[in-house]
């Protein structure tokens, strides 16, 4: 209308007509223009909204997506784009780029490439990726085709393709798609079936990241665990207060696939509970344990059940005791569940709070090996009257129940999960254990145990020492590589030496201690058997005001006057050289009745004899036997003292009592047995026993060609090979590939070992009909999969039932 009438003002009446027309169209142009840029304004601020989680931005701000040099069309699309990104973010050229790349295809309906990724300023740059089309078609490697295919037919048809990575020519490392099946993809049962089918078909062990805000998923091969991890040797600063500090204590246990290291918080999860058979290296994961708690100051309380896993901890700084005989072990349980209970009294009654008490740890080590001794133990130390079973087992059900809330930490370590100490299926073991480490393999017994399912941790290769399955940051078990600690035994000048020496805590700040075995008790001149509460309630001590109860002292003159060196020589335990003409009558005896055994076997036989001798002489003067006696007299252990038992009624010193008989009979003799000669025929049953020499009074020497000796156990003795080790498992049978589960072994050709493990639950095989996808791992960590007929068998050896 302006132009209109500037025409009329002019004289030119004749332009009004096109002035009018020029202003309607010009109006439009600008109309549309500003429509179109509030639609790409609508399109960036979408755009910008989808891709803030990723950028790890914290408020909304236009300047963090930048776009430009716009495509003609409605709305078009920008052919540059900025994008910014919060200097926090995470592996930001791994996992950004393709998230970014495929956000922006599904906001923007375009595929953009990434040419210039800033890692200094936090930025990246994208173009649109203008391709000739034929590109698109480039012919893919048969794995990403296979991926893309399975994902397709799992997710839907609107799977596109973001991004891959090879890990090799052949087999597939990464893959990212985009999709629109969220509503789909929300439930969380039906993700995890899309993982186990595409771990089963591909080639290697996957997992994914789902991105369900942005309709993405991400699909990679797990990276591979280092195979062994030295304990690191940073020490802990400033922590001269416990009580301060108590909550702020981690102690480093291991490292996930990711690299990330996990840690046990005993002020947040106070029980810990490791598990793990011989050679699994679950002696040295406890030791880091209690290498990293002792750094912190922490006291340490070790009852050593196989008595030679913690011996040399008696002088490592912190570690007040280290209990290795049966009597010390129960002194030790009774004395922490003592101290948990005074410190509930404390609480309740005179009101302290727990933040009063400093933390202690008990280390109940192998403690199933403990127990079944003292079982045995206390059958030979119970009273008349006393329950049948040994008060120990009940301080310990109470110390795993009730200790966490007095700031007494427990560490029990086993070889398996027990059911007799588990409770049937493990319930109370995990609500009590909250932290838990099972090192090497489980059988599915076991994991359900430890893990409630019977298919975690079955598939742990058996080269992978110290490999474990462990609680993780979320509280589920996770895979993980454990921590390695350095040889106690290893000289100081070694490699292993100065390792463990940089790992010794700064400060010893509690004192070492020692149990006082207890005095014999008499009624007359007639010596009394003690009882289990004089070995429970023994007093305790400080170390430096009993040396002569010390080993620590003991072993060290033994070192400085060279016994122990010459005791344990090959000429000491031949007879050669030796200033004891009696062994060495003894032992040339023995090579004489044995000419073919080895230098072991006749010197276990020698050694028997001469105690065989001895054990006798003292039964028959006392006329009386027991185990403990034996054990105080000849300075031997509960086990040994048991064999001489046996050895005595099998050559008709001594006739044990039957415990079922003696058990409900309140006449029964005290002791172990009845001694059969009288006084006055001890010359003549010495020199009957004499003789026996070459056959060790009795006991079978235990050689490899004699499997069926006493205590024999290979798993235990010999190393594994590749002939017992699956030894839990039953003979090969024929199994249908959709019968198969997670844990069994089938006989694989193509791989190094001719045994592998089923490591994912069988699926039919999406892109072949009537087949089953098996994925496999063998005891190198090496893996696969492959598909096969499901009307087909293949040899399996399923895992022995253990209860």
């Amino acid at each position: 209308m302006a132009a209109s009438g500037v025409a009329s003002v002019l004289g030119h009446a004749e332009m009004i007509g096109a002035s009018v027309g020029l202003g309607f169209v010009g109006g439009t142009v600008v109309t549309t223009l500003g429509a179109r840029g509030k639609r790409r304004r609508d399109l960036e601020d979408r755009t910008l909204e989808a891709l803030a989680p990723t950028l790890g931005v914290r408020r909304l701000d236009r300047r963090t997506v930048i776009m430009s040099n716009w495509t003609q069309g409605w709305p078009g699309v920008p052919r540059k784009i900025r994008v910014y990104y919060a200097p926090g973010v995470l592996d930001a050229g791994v996992v950004l780029e393709p998230k970014v790349i495929g956000t922006l295809a599904v906001r923007l309906g375009a595929k953009y490439k990434v040419v210039r990724h800033h890692l200094k300023h936090c930025y990246l740059v994208l173009k649109l990726d203008r391709a000739p089309q034929a590109a698109e078609q480039e012919v893919r490697p048969p794995a990403l085709e296979r991926a893309l295919q399975a994902l397709t037919s799992l997710i839907g048809p609107t799977v596109e393709l973001v991004g891959y990575d090879m890990a090799r020519e052949d087999e597939l490392g990464s893959i990212t798609i985009s999709h629109q099946a969220g509503t789909k993809m929300a439930a969380g049962g039906y993700r995890t079936r899309i993982e186990g089918v595409v771990s089963t078909m591909m080639a290697g062990r996957w997992r994914a990241q789902w991105d369900l805000e942005h309709d993405l998923a991400r699909f990679e091969q797990r990276p591979l665990l280092p195979g062994s991890i030295w304990l690191p040797d940073t020490l802990p600063d400033d922590m001269d207060d416990l009580l301060d500090k108590y909550d702020q204590v981690r102690i480093p246990k291991a490292i996930d696939e990711d690299g990330n290291e996990l840690f046990w918080e005993p002020a947040r999860v106070p029980q810990m509970l490791i598990t793990g058979g011989t050679g699994s290296g679950k002696t040295s994961t406890t030791h880091s344990i209690v290498g990293k708690i002792t750094q912190f100051g922490w006291p340490v309380w070790v009852a050593d059940g196989k008595g030679v896993e913690f011996l040399h901890h008696r002088t490592w700084p912190n570690v007040q005791i280290v209990a290795t005989t049966v009597e010390e072990q129960v002194a030790v349980v009774y004395r922490a569940y003592t101290i948990v209970k005074e410190r509930y009294r404390l609480i309740t009654q005179q009101g302290f709070r727990v933040e009063d008490f400093e933390p202690l740890v008990v280390v109940l080590d192998e403690w199933s090996e403990t127990v079944q001794g003292l079982l045995g133990w206390y059958d030979d130390v119970k009273q008349r009257g006393e329950k049948n079973k040994p008060p120990t087992l009940s301080h310990y059900s109470s110390l795993a129940r009730l200790a966490r809330t007095a700031r007494v930490h427990l560490i029990v370590t086993m070889q398996r999960p027990d059911v007799q100490l588990f409770g049937e299926g493990g319930g109370e073991a995990r609500s009590n254990f909250g932290e838990r480490i099972s090192v090497g393999r489980l059988d599915p017994a076991g994991a359900n145990m430890m893990w409630n399912s019977t298919f975690i941790g079955v598939t742990i290769p058996n080269g992978a020492r110290q490999r474990a399955i462990t609680t993780g940051a979320d509280g589920r078990p996770v895979e993980a590589q454990c921590y390695r600690f350095p040889s106690m035994t290893a000289p100081d000048d070694s490699e292993d030496g100065k390792r463990r020496e940089s790992l010794k805590p700064q400060h010893n700040r509690h004192p070492r201690l020692l149990i006082v075995p207890p005095e014999p008790r008499y009624a007359g001149e007639e010596e009394l058997p003690l009882g289990f509460w004089d070995y429970a309630k023994a007093d305790w001590v400080l170390a430096e005001d009993r040396p002569d109860l010390d080993p620590v002292v003991m072993a060290a003159q033994h070192e400085r006057a060279g016994d122990a060196r010459t005791a344990a020589s090959a000429l000491t335990l031949l007879g050669v050289g030796t200033s004891s003409p009696a062994n060495a009558a003894s032992l040339r005896k023995a090579v004489t009745a044995n000419p073919t055994g080895d230098a072991a076997t006749i010197v276990v036989n020698a050694i028997d004899h001469e105690l065989l001798l001895e054990a006798a002489e003292l039964v028959i003067t006392a006329q009386f036997v027991s185990r403990p006696m034996l054990q105080r007299k000849l300075r031997i252990g509960y086990a040994h003292a048991g064999r001489v038992l046996d050895q005595l009624a099998e050559h008709d010193v001594i006739a044990l009592h039957d415990p079922d008989s003696a058990a409900d009979d309140e006449q029964a003799p005290s002791g172990d047995g009845r001694v059969l000669p009288g006084p006055d025929d001890l010359a003549s049953t010495l020199e009957r026993l004499r003789p026996l020499a070459g056959a060790a009074a009795g006991t079978r020497a235990r050689t490899d060609e004699d499997p069926d000796g006493d205590e024999w156990e290979p798993s235990e003795l010999s190393t594994t090979t590749p002939g017992d080790a699956y030894a839990g498992f039953g003979e090969p049978q024929a199994i249908g590939p959709d019968n198969l589960v997670v844990g069994d072994l089938i006989q694989m050709e193509d791989a190094e070992s001719e045994w592998v493990f089923v490591d994912e639950h069988p699926e039919p095989d999406i892109l072949d009909a009537g087949c089953i996808a098996i994925s496999w791992r063998g005891d190198g960590d090496e893996y696969g999969s492959v598909s096969l007929p499901a009307d087909t068998t293949v040899m399996t050896r399923r895992p022995l039932e253990h209860s």
